[in-house]
């Protein structure tokens, strides 16, 4: 199994996807450009890797695109349920447009 930056376990099986997400992920932490062109690659290689989805709908959230980000976080919910208990508690804690997450209500409130 591939690992992330800090050695946890990421369900993708494509080296070339998990490589993507790094990148993608680095970018998000370092404020760079390009975070969602990387997770956008790590997607057209593995279609069902939960974090990457998160990953991605922060980037759409950060550029104020509420639909997207709401649409790539609901497809990692639905990823991680049938994944590791580790994706699932990343798309749910650490996103902000978790369901579950204070933020929800006001994105919502926001885009109507």
């Amino acid at each position: 199994m591939h690992q992330d930056r800090y050695g946890l376990p990421i369900s993708t099986v494509s080296e070339v996807a998990a490589v993507a997400y790094r990148d993608g992920l680095d970018r998000i932490l370092s404020a760079w450009t390009g975070a969602g062109e990387a997770l956008d690659r790590a997607l057209l290689e593995d279609a069902d890797f939960a974090v990457a989805y998160i990953a991605r709908a922060r980037v759409h959230q950060i550029y104020g695109e509420a639909v997207e980000a709401r649409a790539k976080a609901g497809r990692a919910r639905s990823l991680a349920a049938r994944t590791t208990k580790r994706n699932d508690n990343t798309s749910r804690s650490l996103h902000p447009l978790s369901r579950d997450s204070p933020n929800w209500r006001l994105l919502r409130r926001s885009s109507i």
